[in-house]
């Protein structure tokens, strides 16, 4: 009683102010606080997985790394959607596809990718956060899953929360091919999240990304750092009682891209903190997702 008491709490906030003032005014997302993930019939979905390789510098000798990937398929004329992992773990191969942030994206339509980032999974350690290898992982793994599977196509844009937020956000600059971004509860200005964050874990994270790569480290992970080459589709979500990826990153970023003349939304999820349940989150994704070019 007491979870649905705080889920139906959350519903009403974010029912009332959906979207504050953002990049651009949106109507208020529309959640149900009775809606349940256990009512919606799971979409059957074919999965593939491999493990690609790639250059790293941060593997010196021997076998070169390998990125391993995962994917969904539920037919081959959808379009696909790149999924990120968050910071604390990586996706279960056997169960991916029936997850419910899967399950989401193959309900709005789209096959899923996501690849684990170097560390994480069966992916080559070592993890770099979400630096240069991480990128360069993902790459290898989503062409090797278009190049193997021909039901999945490249990505048309990418979702994360959390560092997969920031991933995904600095996936999309360094390439430029994705046409939209969906981020939640991001680390957007990671000097900013090592002051401000209340997360023991993130801070003891970023301290040992400085202690590896460097005092400087944390500015080139940082999405914030150069707003070059981002998609014209953005929209952006952030409970406002975050205070591991503290509210005001999501906010401090929205205001970035519109002061740069970047489209997008910024959804303030009031009475949400940084761990939401289930439920919601699939409501505020498949409600972002609705208005995601194709």
């Amino acid at each position: 009683m007491r979870f649905l008491s705080v889920f139906m709490l959350i519903a009403l906030d974010v029912l009332i102010s959906g979207c504050s003032g953002g990049i651009r005014d949106e109507e208020p997302l529309k959640i149900d606080a009775k809606h349940s993930l256990a009512a919606e019939a799971p979409i059957e979905a074919q999965t593939f997985s491999g493990q690609a390789s790639y250059e790293s510098s941060l593997v010196k000798r021997g076998p070169k790394p390998e990125a391993h990937w995962l994917a969904c398929s539920a037919g081959k004329d959808r379009p696909t959607a790149l999924i990120m992992h968050r910071e604390r773990i990586a996706f279960d191969p056997a169960l991916f596809c029936k997850s419910w942030i899967a399950q989401t994206f193959l309900h709005h339509g789209f096959n899923v990718i996501t690849v684990h980032r170097p560390g994480y999974g069966q992916s080559t350690p070592p993890a770099d956060l979400i630096g240069d290898a991480s990128l360069l992982a993902i790459r290898a793994g989503v062409d090797q899953a278009v190049s193997k599977n021909p039901e999945i196509k490249k990505p048309t844009g990418a979702w994360g929360y959390g560092f997969g937020a920031s991933v995904a956000a600095l996936y999309a600059r360094k390439y430029r091919d994705l046409s939209w971004l969906v981020l939640g509860g991001g680390f957007y200005d990671l000097e900013a999240t090592y002051s401000t964050t209340q997360d023991a874990s993130i801070k003891s994270l970023l301290e040992t990304t400085k202690k590896i790569f460097g005092d400087a480290a944390l500015e080139p992970r940082s999405a914030a750092y150069d707003l070059e080459g981002y998609p014209k589709h953005m929209a952006i979500y952030h409970g406002k009682l975050d205070t591991t990826a503290p509210y005001e990153q999501g906010h401090a970023f929205k205001d970035s891209l519109a002061a740069n003349e970047i489209g997008g939304t910024m959804n303030s999820l009031d009475g949400a903190s940084h761990d939401l349940p289930a439920d919601l989150h699939h409501q505020v994704l498949t409600q972002l997702l609705a208005s995601v070019p194709k």
